[in-house]
């Protein structure tokens, strides 16, 4: 008799777990958010070695668990400084949009992004402009000089790739943090400059091609994003 009870208890509880072990196994996971908008502060190293801060946003779209496509712009003040060597003066606007692959855990996710883009800066290149004056040299304080400044802006193809952490300490809040490269292409250019004519005492336009070539900044990104 008391066989007969324990064998029914233990059919009973095995059946009971069994029915539940299944319900988990059945139950769909928790759906990811399809969209997520962001806000971002960025800062970007030139390769003079300057530190240039910024913010901009970002809007992702998951494509899945694994996959989004995201699009982000950033701006950055840059530097006052004129004429200071290699050093990035201007305003700095990035726009990116490209693809983040990786993992998702619990509480955190590791991911690889690829953004190819632009950036544009505002005071990239200068010429040498005349003045309309019709003498050489100056050779009082009060002389008007023959040529003068102007800046121009410059618009480049980019890439910004590196690594993505995000923590996850809310279902529809996280944190995100990139440290990548953002890799700019610049074109050729020509650089509109003049040489002092000694026979004629005037100066005569000179223009000076320069080469494209490729420049790398390292970029650490730290932002919050939401989830909807």
């Amino acid at each position: 008799m008391k066989t007969r009870i324990a064998l029914s208890l233990l059919i009973a509880l095995t059946t009971v777990y069994s029915q539940r072990a299944n319900a988990q196994q059945t139950k769909p996971p928790e759906e990811l958010p399809k969209v997520e908008v962001g806000v971002d502060f960025i800062l970007t190293q030139s390769s003079s070695g300057q530190t240039l801060p910024g913010a901009g946003a970002r809007l992702t779209y998951n494509l899945n668990s694994h996959f989004a496509i995201e699009g982000a712009a950033y701006f950055s003040p840059g530097s006052n400084c004129q004429f200071c060597g290699e050093e990035v003066t201007g305003r700095i606007t990035q726009g990116m949009v490209g693809l983040k692959a990786g993992q998702r855990f619990k509480k955190f996710g590791l991911f690889v992004k690829a953004r190819p883009g632009v950036i544009n800066l505002s005071e990239a290149e200068f010429d040498l402009v005349p003045t309309g004056s019709s003498k050489g040299l100056p050779t009082g304080p009060f002389d008007e000089p023959p040529f003068t400044f102007v800046t121009r802006s410059r618009t480049d193809f980019a890439v910004d790739v590196g690594p993505v952490l995000e923590i996850y300490p809310k279902k529809n809040f996280f944190l995100r943090f990139d440290a990548g490269l953002l890799i700019e292409r610049v074109g050729s250019r020509t650089f509109h400059s003049f040489q002092f004519d000694g026979t004629t005492g005037s100066f005569k336009p000179l223009p000076i091609k320069v080469p494209g070539n490729t420049i790398g900044h390292f970029q650490f990104i730290s932002g919050v994003g939401f989830r909807f």
